[in-house]
């Protein structure tokens, strides 16, 4: 980030940082971690996914910073509420 081949990159990530840290741990992260197809889009009660409209916004931060900066091959894409499974218990 600071000497590196983009020198840019920490000031693009600080929006990213703060839509993660917007709920406890580890809601946020599965969701994008699952929106970017990197997880299966699971969670275990009590923690459900983020409401659609934090998931379009991590799509469209995806896209400002730069799909080749996340984990992952596949297209990030917002998920529906029906793509998700939720389980009260393994």
């Amino acid at each position: 980030m600071f000497e590196g081949k983009n020198p840019t990159l920490n000031s693009k990530l600080k929006p990213l940082f703060e839509w993660i840290s917007q709920e406890p741990v580890p809601i946020a992260l599965n969701t994008a971690l699952a929106q970017l197809g990197v997880i299966k889009p699971v969670f275990r009660l009590p923690h459900v996914p983020l409401r659609m409209e934090k998931r379009a916004d991590f799509v469209k931060l995806v896209n400002e910073i730069g799909r080749e900066h996340f984990v992952g091959e596949k297209d990030v894409q917002v998920l529906d509420d029906d793509d998700f499974i939720i389980v009260a218990r393994y």
